[in-house]
């Protein structure tokens, strides 16, 4: 057990172990929100990416054949089947970035409850706010 002498007089509070869980556990759902949120970042350039392919397929003829990159394959396809393709592939996207915010709500709401737990006992002896 350790103890923090409290900056509002001479009270002393204790960290119990489970204290110490809590702690960790927020400071590693902060860690995993931060990655999380550069994933959803990138996604939505992937996106950006997307949806500029689409507006090029659209000035193209349909006939029209283009290179569409298969893993590391490139193979021609019309423009039309690869603007379907395209569309597909952005239809992935976005439900991964739903499911990567839906992640990312319910760490908040965790690390919230872990929060005003860890004040309500550490009151200003402990800093959980996100630095900028």
């Amino acid at each position: 057990m350790t103890t923090i002498k409290s900056s509002e007089g001479d009270t002393e509070v204790n960290v119990l172990l489970e204290d110490q869980k809590k702690i960790n556990r927020f400071a590693r759902l902060h860690a995993k929100n931060d990655e999380i949120s550069q994933e959803i970042n990138d996604k939505k350039n992937e996106l950006k990416n997307l949806d500029d392919a689409i507006d090029e397929m659209e000035l193209m003829d349909d006939e029209e054949e283009v290179p569409f990159v298969v893993g590391e394959s490139h193979i021609f396809e019309t423009a039309a089947t690869a603007k379907e393709n395209i569309e597909n592939i952005k239809k992935k996207v976005l439900d991964s970035i739903g499911d990567l915010q839906k992640t990312i709500d319910e760490q908040n709401a965790e690390m919230s409850n872990l929060k005003a737990e860890l004040y309500a006992k550490f009151g200003n002896n402990i800093n959980l706010e996100k630095e900028d």
